[in-house]
């Protein structure tokens, strides 16, 4: 029996959010949350330092530790679906797409995965856009952001990591992972929906699910109230890359073009090199 379904993008939930199986509701963390608790530091001697490390002296095995955070972070979820009085849950927080790992570790077979992927550059564009106004990185990229100084580098080396991390969960678990490009879900929404409404085992009328949802208003987490400001699903977010100067689109390029180009994005700009004077 599904308990959740895991999705990493605001829109998506949204519309999911309407079958009347499926509760969507604003980005409660708890999973990232619970990956963080998890996460080791290693220390300069090789010792780690963390939750895990400190539950084995304490002599819990990391396996044992896995289940009981999984039964926490489970149960709290659980908890708000019964609230919500749907069979199933639609569980997205963007920050999930940094601990798939160890988020396939804790929840088994017991979930269904929808890996949303989009273009990688529009994706570094978008998420400049979000930090800038938000004023601040995110704990999950103040790695990426001291190891690679240039911001829009940095974002796409989290764009590829992130998303090997689910292209890994989808060959490992092919029957729980369904893939949709966020480009094919704008140029056809009805047919995206029925297809992943099908992967989910559900019956519904997707033109009525997008009507439904593109009509609401509600609660909003992180990053979510740019998608209640919409009325109609518009492209107007697609390409937007192509604005970036060409030497910062070939240093981005070479960052994301392998799994780029394994994931369907055949259009990335192959600029010409810049010889300086």
């Amino acid at each position: 029996r599904l308990e959740m379904e895991l999705v990493w993008s605001t829109l998506f939930q949204r519309i999911l959010g309407m079958h009347p199986s499926l509760s969507g509701p604003p980005e409660t963390n708890v999973l990232n949350g619970t990956g963080r608790f998890l996460r080791e530091h290693v220390v300069s001697s090789g010792f780690g330092v963390g939750v895990v490390s400190g539950m084995a002296f304490a002599g819990m095995s990391e396996d044992e530790l896995h289940r009981h955070a999984a039964d926490f972070a489970l149960g709290l979820l659980a908890s708000l679906r019964q609230k919500a009085g749907k069979p199933l849950w639609v569980e997205k927080s963007p920050y999930d797409m940094f601990h798939v790992p160890v988020i396939a570790r804790l929840c088994g077979d017991r979930v269904r995965y929808v890996w949303l992927v989009r273009h990688p550059l529009d994706v570094v564009c978008s998420i400049k856009e979000l930090f800038d106004a938000m004023g601040v990185y995110p704990f999950e990229f103040h790695e990426y952001v001291r190891r690679f100084p240039a911001p829009l580098e940095a974002f796409a080396h989290a764009w590829v990591d992130t998303n090997r991390d689910a292209q890994a969960l989808a060959k490992t678990r092919p029957d729980n992972v369904v893939t949709l490009r966020y480009e094919d879900l704008l140029d056809d929404a009805p047919r995206e929906l029925a297809r992943i409404l099908g992967f989910l085992g559900l019956d519904g009328d997707p033109a009525a699910l997008l009507e439904a949802a593109l009509a609401m208003s509600g609660d909003v987490g992180l990053g979510d109230w740019k998608t209640y400001q919409k009325r109609t699903l518009t492209r107007e977010s697609v390409g937007r890359w192509k604005e970036l100067q060409t030497p910062v689109l070939s240093r981005l390029v070479a960052i994301v073009g392998p799994l780029a180009m394994e994931l369907g994005y055949t259009d990335l700009p192959v600029p010409e090199e810049i010889t300086p004077s």
